[in-house]
């Protein structure tokens, strides 16, 4: 072939197992797949990766004593090095610091060699090996061969007393509550620096995490939409707590990095004393919690960095959410950073190895001791015995390694047995409150409404499963009185699957029904029954503020009321229009004459709470997510031509789908009403919760009005623009007084301006006077009629289930179901209950 003839070759490597090649020595690993020209060119044996792998070079694969070693006996005379494949070892030519090393085998080819010196005892201090004229059995030329070189120290390390391990910045982190600032670090979030010592409900401010995982104290910040460069976080800014490194020194510098939400990013810099970026460098925040505090931190992304500064001053250390470019980018940007430290390192053989492995032992006893320092055994189990095993090991051991991989090895060990401990104390504290939680939760509702659903009897069947309740009577000798004790004793486990087999069986029984078995007054944030029955709830009040008793059939129906009974609240309505209209009807009622508080000697006029004509005035919402619709908020309607609105639940998510929640939207506009028709006649007055949360905001296109069927198309009958509340939640802040109704007729409703950042719920609507001129009466005669018509209705003669997509189903499941009830006068009710 002449050198300008090519052959194209196409080589695949057969992927099936009993097929496949792999180099048996060599390079070892699997032959790669190959397609391209073969020629007899010389010329490209000029490049390494092309020779044949006879005529490669060999290298150093391991070594006895290896690189780094310290703590090395002076008497050490002999080293053994390993190469990859055979070396020419009549060829080879090694030093200890110059001093001439024999080659053994001398001639021949071998791939392990042994270097001997001659002479005595080697002083203590650091040596350097080197090894040159590394030929393979076959050689490209004379002037083509390998050499190597490695640090050894000889004696034991002895360091200098002044010269030790040094925190240059101290840990501020952990003694900093959830929502701080930590001392000494220069936090800016929006534009606005928030002081050391400060406490925050959002934005920049130290997370909280469960003990066992990477860190438990972790800085959350980020970018916001418009000003992604506001956002400082700073070490070595502030007046007192500078970073002063020594030219020539040697640092370590370590932080962990962690997303918030997603994948992002971290570009960290430091600032020499001039101001200027002296290192950069751009890392993914790995793992994630999913926004939320309170859980194990695990697979963070463990940063170390070793610098060594050009001149002696005070630097500074910056942390800035980015893209994976290191770049500044619009939009919510959010990491959580932890652990920073900055530690000087003194310039001696083996002081970061054994400083790293007195650090992991020393944690190790710290798991180790938190699961042994009490008489409780619930620890007990092949984790804890095989860490209490590592520790006693390398305890006794260490001090004679020399090797740094011994301590590498040392350490993953003790750090993995470390971490298996401290995942099984994760599943113990996590199992044994959970029959804790399931015994009391069914204690405190045996009496109560919840009694009755399936989900409570599922609940007291595992409560007696993993619960023994021991009681016993016992004396006060102080007062001779005999007071009965229960003790709790929780089924013992101790194996880890076992453990997880019983969180998964208790753990959505109990957390459900927390969430679910719910009473009292609803606010946002609140779960289950309570948001559910708000509007019910003050229908029963009302009812007793007309003189209705706790006994009255109504209120006891809505104080048992598991969902939102419309037809229920019908009820309540009549019934409250005609204890209503009754006592208007005669011309000499005091029902809102003024009055005179004798306390005060303050004159006031009585109002009575009709906001259970309203539907679903706390606005909860129900559904797996935020996105609203008629379905998931029923009540509410976007008018025509308005944005749809979004949903929140306040600070922190609450863990369940039915939840009292609000809408809301961030800089954008919405709107959202509810019409209601039959309204008691009458003055109102109407209340709602609405602010504006951004304190720069333009609140002039953001309001809160009402409607009768009165006022003119395309206007309101009064309104009230959105207040700046900052980051608080509104509560009937707003209101309107004076309203008249008299044919039911009144429309609630928001607007959100186009820059809207607005919270609107908790809507109250108040009778604060009779309608002047309205026939009560007539009307009183009317709603008695309307009375014995629902007494006399149809009865119920079949029914369908649906789910909340509108799937016919046969069996009712757990959660919301839509029931389609069939009636005998021909008409169909359609109603949503919660089945438990």
């Amino acid at each position: 072939m002449n050198d300008d003839d090519a052959v194209e070759v196409v080589f695949a490597n057969p992927a099936e197992e009993a097929y496949h090649l792999i180099y048996n020595g060599g390079p070892g690993g699997d032959v790669k797949d190959f397609a391209g020209a073969a020629t007899n060119n010389s010329s490209v044996y000029e490049a390494e990766d092309a020779y044949p792998y006879d005529f490669v070079t060999p290298i150093v694969v391991a070594a006895d004593p290896e690189n780094g070693s310290f703590n090395l006996p002076n008497s050490i005379n002999e080293f053994k090095v390993t190469f990859d494949k055979n070396v020419d070892c009549a060829a080879l030519v090694a030093t200890l610091s110059g001093e001439a090393l024999t080659v053994s085998p001398a001639d021949g080819f071998a791939e392990q060699v042994v270097l001997k010196r001659a002479g005595g005892d080697l002083a203590s201090g650091e040596y350097t090996i080197n090894i040159t004229n590394i030929y393979p059995e076959m050689r490209l030329a004379d002037d083509i061969y390998g050499d190597t070189t490695y640090v050894i120290n000889v004696g034991k390390v002895n360091l200098d007393p002044s010269d030790t391990l040094r925190v240059v910045l101290p840990d501020y982190f952990s003694a900093t509550a959830q929502g701080g600032i930590p001392e000494g670090w220069y936090m800016v979030y929006d534009g606005v620096q928030r002081e050391p010592g400060t406490s925050h409900g959002s934005g920049a401010n130290m997370k909280e995490f469960a003990a066992g995982g990477d860190f438990t104290r972790g800085f959350y910040t980020r970018t916001n939409n418009s000003t992604p460069d506001q956002c400082i976080v700073e070490y070595g800014t502030l007046e007192g707590y500078a970073l002063t490194l020594e030219a020539g020194k040697k640092y370590k510098i370590h932080y962990n990095l962690l997303s918030w939400k997603g994948t992002t990013f971290t570009r960290f810099e430091i600032y020499d004393p001039n101001g200027e970026i002296v290192y950069t460098r751009v890392d993914e925040n790995k793992g994630t919690v999913n926004g939320a505090t309170g859980v194990v931190v695990q697979g963070s992304n463990s940063i170390d960095y070793v610098f060594y500064p050009q001149t002696t001053g005070d630097y500074k250390l910056r942390w800035t959410p980015t893209n994976a470019n290191g770049e500044l980018v619009e939009g919510m940007t959010e990491i959580v950073f932890a652990n920073p430290s900055v530690v000087y390192m003194p310039n001696a053989a083996g002081v970061e190895e054994t400083q790293a492995l007195i650090k992991s032992l020393n944690n190790a006893k710290s798991v180790l001791a938190a699961c042994t320092s009490s008489d409780d055994d619930r620890y007990a189990g092949a984790a804890l015995d095989a860490l209490t095993a590592a520790i006693a090991k390398y305890e006794a051991e260490y001090e004679t390694y020399t090797a740094p991989s011994a301590y590498t090895n040392a350490i993953a060990a003790l750090d993995a047995a470390a971490q298996l401990l401290s995942d099984h104390r994760n599943l113990c504290d996590t199992y044994y409150a959970l029959p804790e939680q399931a015994q009391k939760i069914v204690d405190d509702n045996a009496t109560k409404k919840f009694a009755n659903t399936d989900l409570y009897v599922t609940l007291k069947d595992l409560a007696a499963k993993y619960v023994t309740k021991n009681i016993e009577n016992q004396t006060n000798e102080e007062t001779g009185e005999v007071v009965e004790v229960v003790t709790l004793i929780v089924k013992r486990i101790t194996d880890d699957a076992e453990l997880q087999a019983a969180i998964d069986e208790l753990k959505v029984p109990v957390n459900t029904s927390a969430k679910l078995f719910t009473e009292g007054v609803s606010q946002v944030g609140t779960t289950g029954v309570a948001a559910l029955v708000e509007r019910l709830r003050l229908g029963a009040e009302a009812l007793k503020a007309f003189g209705a008793t706790d006994d009255d059939e109504l209120v006891v129906a809505a104080n048992n009321a598991l969902t939102d009974d419309d037809e229920l609240a019908e009820k309540i309505k009549a019934a409250l229009k005609l204890k209503l209209y009754g006592e208007l009807k005669n011309a000499d009622n005091t029902l809102f004459e003024e009055k005179l508080d004798t306390l005060t000697l303050e004159s006031y006029t009585d109002t009575y709470d009709m906001t259970v004509f309203v539907k679903n005035p706390n606005v909860y919402k129900q559904g797996e997510d935020l996105n609203y619709n008629t379905e998931s908020v029923p009540g509410w309607i976007v008018p025509e031509g308005a944005a749809t609105p979004g949903l929140s639940w306040g600070w922190s998510d609450p863990g369940y789908n039915v939840l009292d929640g609000m809408f809301q939207t961030w800089g954008a506009s919405y709107g959202v009403e509810q019409t209601i028709t039959d309204l008691p006649a009458g003055v109102y007055t109407i209340k709602v919760g609405f602010g504006e949360r951004n304190t720069e905001a333009d609140t002039e296109g953001s309001y809160f009005y009402v409607k009768t069927s009165e006022t003119p198309e395309g206007e309101v009958a009064d309104s009230v623009h959105s207040p700046v509340i900052g980051q608080t939640f509104p509560y009937a802040n707003l209101q309107v007084e004076n309203i008249l109704v008299t044919d039911g007729v009144l429309t609630i409703g928001v607007v959100g301006g186009p820059t809207s950042h607005t919270f609107f719920n908790d809507v109250q609507v108040r009778i604060a006077g009779a309608a002047a001129g309205f026939d009560y009466a007539a009307a009183y005669d009317e709603v008695v009629q309307g009375v014995e018509t629902i007494e006399n209705a149809a009865q119920v003669v079949g029914i369908e289930l649906y789910d909340l997509n509108g799937r016919r189903i046969n069996v009712a499941t757990q959660g919301i179901v839509i029931v389609k009830k069939y009636m005998s006068d021909g008409s169909i009710n359609v109603q949503k209950i919660i089945k438990k």
